[in-house]
């Protein structure tokens, strides 16, 4: 695939040779068929990765509310509710509540997301997904274009989009301050990137904290929607040429950086299916746990369900498969291979198909 079927179309105009760089399908992950939500009995059913609060910047913002086809109309309405209660939303962008910010930190140290009772999680879910669809898709941002839950190429995989993530997030800033300039906005600029914990808005009880709202927004308080909509009319009007120019070394830096991880990506992928290696060695070392060792002599510990989840590999199917028929998580890693199951780390004890 090529970076353009990651990104919103609107940047093609402005970063063209970014988004026809090739990267590797990742045929692991996939949204519209996600393993996460493969039964209703688990909590990710409800929310699949979807426990994140995008950032969305000023243009996108507006280029959504300037959109008047049918499909996004149910996202639109939601970013409306947003300006109208002033959570969230600055001259930069709308980003997550403090709140919802806290919540995720709190049960990220309690434990693993992907465990999380059903109604905490439902606190969590994104607040523009709709029956496991998302209603701005068409105007994502930083970490939805960038995240996927396991990659063909594993670390390395996982590493050039964390890359990439922080190129997304790098243009979204310098887009969205130069967006500000342009359309004459006269209040209080700061130049660190969109986010809670630099624009909180809110009261501890969580309403909206007028007194900074205010310093924010300044003569534009009522005329929010405006101002995004003529951010995007700025940005929209850039060729390549002058985004390169307002972007400028620190991002042409960052790009050299996902460029270079890119081919680290490519140049060490999984292989699409793989198979369970009958020459392995299992030695049961106590009730539900088990040695598991290669015929390379490579030796790990395994629990019951790990080990079943190993021997599924029959051949004719890969990570995404194995996930959804075990309804278990099961990401991966590998150099010449290692699979990440749960605490476990087996090595080198499957072989391509």
């Amino acid at each position: 695939m090529f970076l353009a079927d990651k990104f919103p179309h609107f940047y093609k105009h402005l970063i063209p040779e970014v988004l026809d760089l090739e990267v590797p399908t990742e045929s692991f992950a996939d949204c519209s068929n996600c393993h996460l939500a493969s039964t209703d009995k688990k909590s990710q059913s409800l929310t699949k990765c979807c426990t994140y609060h995008a950032n969305m910047p000023n243009y996108m913002v507006g280029a959504l509310l300037s959109d008047d086809s049918p499909e996004w109309q149910e996202g639109k309405k939601r970013i409306l509710d947003k300006i109208d209660n002033q959570i969230g939303v600055t001259p930069y962008g709308i980003i997550s509540p403090l709140k919802f910010q806290e919540l995720k930190q709190q049960r990220m140290q309690e434990g693993r997301m992907d465990v999380l009772p059903f109604e905490v999680r439902e606190q969590l879910t994104c607040p523009y997904l709709e029956k496991g669809r998302c209603t701005v898709w068409k105007y994502r941002s930083e970490l939805c274009i960038t995240y996927f839950c396991n990659s063909v190429g594993a670390g390395k995989g996982k590493n050039f989009w964390g890359h990439l993530f922080q190129y997304v997030r790098a243009i979204e800033t310098k887009l969205s301050l130069y967006a500000l300039k342009e359309v004459g906005y006269k209040g209080r600029i700061t130049l660190s990137q969109i986010d809670p914990s630099t624009h909180n808005l809110e009261n501890k009880d969580g309403s909206v904290n007028e007194r900074l709202y205010k310093s924010l927004w300044g003569s534009h308080i009522g005329k929010e929607a405006g101002i995004y909509k003529a951010c995007h009319e700025v940005i929209a009007a850039l060729t390549p040429e002058k985004t390169r120019e307002i972007l400028g070394w620190e991002i042409a830096w960052l790009e050299n950086n996902f460029r270079e991880s890119l081919e680290i990506f490519k140049a060490d992928l999984l292989p699409l299916l793989a198979k369970y290696d009958d020459n392995n060695i299992v030695k049961k070392v106590e009730e539900g746990k088990y040695n598991i060792t290669s015929s390379k002599g490579r030796t790990i510990t395994l629990g019951t369900r790990g080990l079943m989840a190993l021997k599924s590999f029959d051949g004719t199917k890969n990570l995404q498969d194995i996930q959804r028929d075990s309804h278990q998580l099961l990401p991966m890693n590998h150099r010449k291979y290692k699979f990440f199951l749960e605490a476990g780390v087996l090595e080198a004890v499957t072989e391509t198909v």
